[in-house]
This record gives structure tokens, sequence and C-alpha cells, in this order.
């Protein structure tokens, strides 16, 4: 059975691990080599991650018997506003739903909030999972080339999903 937590920043050694490993699966038929190992050190080296989860950045892991199959973060930007920073899932893992639960876990938590809310991401126009957040209810409001340093950039969607103060779903209700 999957089971989704949240990770305290002693634990930010497993995400990192874990980024390392899907990225280099993942990200070498969207961008180079070398912006995937500058990204990966940029957003990924363990200080950064204990340090954005010291700072409110909630990460998520997916685990199944013990094993780590993906991880989310996101955070509460201002009222109502939520940004989705990272969701990754192992790419062998595809079928058994793990990027469904880690966003309906991120979305049952905003939806327990309160009010609507609105809820955003960026995603790689290259990035075939445009068509999982689309599928999940996101619309394309916007787009961007963003700098990240070191000669490198992000040609990114961003996309954006009301999330309405609901009865959480349930794994059932999400596929």
């Amino acid at each position: 059975m999957i089971s989704i937590r949240k990770i305290n920043s002693e634990e930010a050694l497993l995400i990192h691990a874990l980024a390392h490993q899907i990225w280099n699966k993942v990200y070498p038929s969207i961008v180079t080599q070398a912006q995937i190992d500058y990204m990966l050190e940029k957003m990924y080296a363990v200080p950064v991650l204990k340090k954005e989860i010291d700072n409110g950045i909630v990460f998520q892991i997916a685990e199944e018997d013990g094993v780590a199959l993906g991880f989310c973060a996101f955070e509460q930007l201002a009222t109502n506003t939520f940004k989705l920073h990272k969701i990754y899932v192992q790419p062998e893992t595809k079928g058994k739903h793990i990027g469904s639960l880690l966003l309906l876990s991120v979305e049952n938590i905003i939806a327990e909030s309160g009010d609507n809310a609105r809820l955003t991401l960026n995603v790689n126009k290259y990035n075939s999972a445009k068509t999982f957040y689309e599928k999940k209810g996101f619309v394309v409001v916007d787009e961007g080339v963003f700098d990240i340093g070191n000669g490198f950039v992000m040609d990114d969607y961003i996309m954006e999903k009301i999330i309405t103060t609901h009865t959480p779903l349930n794994e059932k209700q999400m596929k």
C-alpha cells in the first residue's frame, strides 16, 4: 500500500537522493545534462532542502513498503494562494497513480484550510506532465522564460487550479 507522509528537515537527504535518481532518468530528454546537474545542485543540495523545510515549504513523500517512490513540495504564498513547487515520481512506477496521490494529498490539505484557494505551478513546456496537470483540472494561465543562472533558463507554462472547500477525496474518487 502506498502511503504519503510529511517529512522534516532531518530527512532532507532522502529528498536529495530521490531527486537525483528521478531527474537523471526523466529530464535528459527535456534539458541538457549540464542544466540537470546545475539545477540539482542549486535546488536539491541538502542544506537548501533543510532551509526550505524550516522556512515552511511542506515536503511529502510517497512510499510503498518503506521504499520512497516520489515526493512533492508546496507552500502557502498568501491568503488562499498556494504554490506547488515540486512533484516528482520514479518513472518505473507509472500506473500506480503516485503522482495523483501526492497531488490529491496537497489538494486535500489546501481544501481543509477553508475558503476556495488558488494552486499554481510551473511546468516545462516540453514536459509531458502538462497533460497530467490538465487532466487534474489545471489550466495554463501564462508562460515565461525564467533565468536561473549559469546561462540556463526554465521555459515554463504557468498553470493554475482553483481548489474548492470540499469533503476530502479518497483514492478511488481521484482515478
